[in-house]
């Protein structure tokens, strides 16, 4: 598997879309607010951002419930957060 646009699929989420940014600029944007925290210079690429029901987005969304990356070594904590929202 690669990084190419070709090789997304999210045909196995019921409800899943896919979006691809040629540009970058939603990594850049991500990276330059630092959102979540991550510690990332340039762009992000293969994070995830948690939000519960009560977020609101002024100038970044927040509050964060949880973040990380990469998403496959940090499918456990994500899965946690989901369960204390979701119950």
């Amino acid at each position: 598997m690669t990084d190419g646009r070709d090789e997304i699929s999210v045909a196995t989420v019921p409800g899943a879309r896919h979006y691809w940014d040629d540009d970058w600029a939603t990594g850049r944007w991500l990276a330059e607010k630092d959102l979540g925290g991550l510690g990332y210079t340039g762009a992000v690429y293969d994070v995830y951002y948690f939000f519960d029901g009560d977020a609101t987005w002024d100038d970044v969304p927040k509050p964060i419930l949880v973040s990380g990356s990469p998403v496959d070594y940090e499918s456990d904590r994500l899965a946690e957060a989901a369960e204390r929202v979701l119950g």
